[in-house]
């Protein structure tokens, strides 16, 4: 998950740093247990990837789908309370 792209502790809460540590250290359970347990709701989750619309560089149109004309959208980061933490930051071509 995205969560292993932060190298570092972000002192924001401590349910996200027992995520990362988690992650980090490819600790499955500890993970489950800190995004809610294996009942949790998506929605309930603390936990969430952040999304953003693609943009054509040139145009600056954004990006639309082929087959359903739905704006296509790419992960940029996490969501923690209301919270955006970016760790895409360069988009390759």
């Amino acid at each position: 998950m995205k969560l292993r792209r932060l190298k570092k502790s972000l002192g924001i809460d401590e349910v996200i740093e027992k995520a990362r540590i988690a992650a980090d250290e490819s600790k499955w359970h500890e993970y489950i247990n800190a995004m809610g347990g294996v009942f949790a709701k998506r929605k309930d989750q603390p936990i969430k990837l952040a999304y953003d619309a693609s943009f054509d560089s040139e145009t600056g149109e954004c990006k639309i789908g082929f087959y359903d004309g739905n704006i296509i959208q790419t992960i940029k980061g996490l969501m923690f309370k209301g919270h955006r933490i970016l760790t895409r930051f360069f988009s390759w071509r």
